[in-house]
């Protein structure tokens, strides 16, 4: 068992305890829910033996298939040439005036070297692409009614692959680490009256997925969200221009033709859109604590390079000192540099406020922790963004960017029971791996583990059953095309504006905010070599914002099995949302 003490140096506790722990937990969990589901193992594995020889077979013969119809294009080639030849040998013969009988004998020996090419097609290659053609007819018949029943017998395990599993695992490995099963309005209330987290409320930012927790009480949340900027793009348009010039030589005068193309560029605003995780976790610890860090680079660099990098540093740390020297407000603000010069160098929080705070959090464990993630390449390195406001702090990595956290148990469905053991183990090792190492440099610092959230009294009525966060997953989890103006020429952004309860239920309002693309044409004036000034035409676009609204309806749902997308109805996670049609 884990406990706090365990996580006071994470990366250590991860290789030796819990990457172990929790592959075997995954093995267990599968393992028991294939016993649960009634499945017959072995007769699963010899249906997907006889599909793996056939789909082999299939190979080979459409191989097989391939090769007869390249020679068969081949031959026809050829006898299309032997005809021309024999054309021409024709022609040739017509013209000639002796030996008549060469061309003859040319044209009778071509004729037959086309015939034997055609009954070689006719009776024996069109054959064998025939018959391979009905062995591949048959086969995909036998390999996909064998696919079937494949799928029939792993039926009642795949029905058993619920929502929360790969969360319910993380917290069987590591019962500190609790994932709720959806973020729910108390939680968003504790966070926002508590720790000072709020909703994102520009059009321009939408959620499509959320995973709240606690860490010894302490709440976090991770949010996946989906953002549209502008961005400068380059349009370019060209002209050619003519003109002539006049010299004289020798007493005689001459003109001269010139071209030349004319390139004009012009830069105008257009929307691009990508997705971005971010962990936000609430700690009353070093509440007046403001900070920011980056990766440090130190992934691409050697252990020489560190050490060179750090020696590099300390001139700077000290020219920071010197200027910053002092605490008028009295408020510890003035940066004081840490002894530990690796750690300032390469965790370098040097805009901090608060010198005093600041080593509340960072205690010698705590630097010793960070610099073992910073320096060691494995499995991310030094991949992290760190910032603290207050009493919330946030975090980006770069392996969550690229990392499946939602945890979609369709992704765990396979006909093949061995296949299916084996992804399911290693998507939970990857899973829980991606989610600790999100958590590392939080967990690094013990003061966090140490501090204990205060008692919070907790409304009994909320404007909405579902949070904002919830109503914009789910309406991200439909084809966003149902949302959209039909005028759009971009992606949407699928704002949840407005959410009123209704019984069990929200009525939820769905601003999908989009652009629709106008050309426009700019002129621009360039200088040519003919001294005048011409205007090149750029063709861009302007982009024009929109907005539709659309209605939703959300609730929570008992059912917790895998995704269920039945036209305007969607099912996750225990949630459930369809679009109202009749408003």
């Amino acid at each position: 068992m884990i406990n706090a003490d365990d996580l006071l140096e994470p990366r250590k506790v991860y290789d030796r305890q819990l990457k172990a722990m929790h592959h075997k937990n995954a093995e267990e969990y599968f393992d028991n829910l294939a016993k649960k589901s009634g499945i017959k193992i072995e007769e699963n594995k010899q249906t997907v033996k006889k599909l793996k020889i056939i789909n082999e077979e299939n190979k080979k013969q459409k191989n097989k298939k391939g090769k007869l119809v390249v020679l068969k294009t081949f031959l026809i080639i050829v006898i299309v040439l032997i005809f021309l030849g024999m054309v021409i040998d024709i022609v040739e013969a017509i013209n000639a005036t002796e030996k008549i009988w060469i061309y003859i004998l040319v044209a009778i020996a071509l004729l037959a070297g086309a015939v034997g090419l055609i009954i070689l097609l006719s009776k024996n290659i069109s054959k064998k692409i025939k018959k391979c053609n009905e062995k591949i007819q048959k086969l995909d018949k036998e390999a996909s009614d064998l696919l079937q029943q494949a799928y029939m017998q792993m039926n009642p395990l795949n029905a058993l692959f619920e929502w929360n599993i790969c969360s319910q695992l993380v917290t069987k490995t590591c019962p500190l680490i609790e994932l709720d099963q959806y973020f729910e309005p108390q939680k968003y209330e504790y966070l926002h009256e508590c720790f000072g987290f709020s909703e994102d409320e520009a059009d321009n930012i939408s959620t499509v997925f959320v995973q709240s927790g606690s860490i010894l009480g302490n709440p976090f949340l991770f949010q996946k969200r989906y953002l549209q900027k502008m961005v400068p793009k380059t349009y370019t348009g060209s002209i050619v221009i003519h003109w002539t010039t006049s010299y004289s030589s020798n007493g005689k005068r001459y003109t001269q033709s010139h071209s030349q193309t004319l390139t004009a560029s012009i830069s105008r605003p257009a929307p691009v859109y990508f997705l971005d995780t971010w962990l936000i976790y609430g700690n009353d610890a070093a509440p007046n604590l403001n900070f920011s860090r980056k990766p440090s680079n130190a992934n691409n660099m050697t252990p020489k390079q560190i050490n060179k990098y750090v020696k590099s540093q300390e001139g700077k740390l000290n020219k920071l000192v010197e200027k910053d020297i002092g605490d008028q407000d009295g408020n510890g603000s003035a940066f004081t540099r840490l002894s530990n010069t690796r750690f300032e160098s390469l965790f370098h929080a040097l805009n901090r406020n608060n010198e005093v705070e600041f080593r509340l959090l960072f205690t010698p464990l705590a630097q010793k922790n960070m610099l073992n993630l910073i320096e060691n390449k494995e499995p991310y390195g030094d991949d992290f963004t760190f910032i603290k406001n207050k009493k919330i702090n946030y975090i980006r990595t770069e392996h969550i960017q690229k990392a499946d956290i939602i945890g979609d148990p369709s992704k765990f469905v396979h006909y093949d029971y061995e296949f299916a053991r084996y992804n399911f183990i290693k998507q939970n090792d990857e899973y829980f791996k991606n989610i600790f190492f999100d958590f590392a440099p939080l967990i690094s610092i013990p003061l966090y583990q140490q501090h204990k959230p205060k008692e919070y009294i907790y409304k009994n009525d909320y404007p909405s059953n579902i949070t904002k966060f919830e109503h914009e997953t789910l309406a991200n989890a439909f084809n966003r095309e149902k949302f959209k103006h039909p005028e759009s020429s971009t992606d949407a952004i699928l704002k949840a504006k407005c959410a009123v309860k209704n019984g069990d239920s929200d009525l939820v309002t769905i601003e999908a905010h989009s652009f629709k693309a106008v050309s426009r044409v700019e002129e621009v004036s360039v200088m040519g070599g003919d001294g005048l000034l011409h205007l090149v035409p750029v063709q861009y676009y302007e982009y024009l914002p929109l907005t539709q609204v659309t209605s939703m309806v959300a609730k929570y749902d008992s059912d917790n099995s895998q995704n269920d997308i039945k036209g305007d109805i969607i099912k996750q996670r225990g949630l459930l949302a369809f679009l109202n049609k009749n408003r």
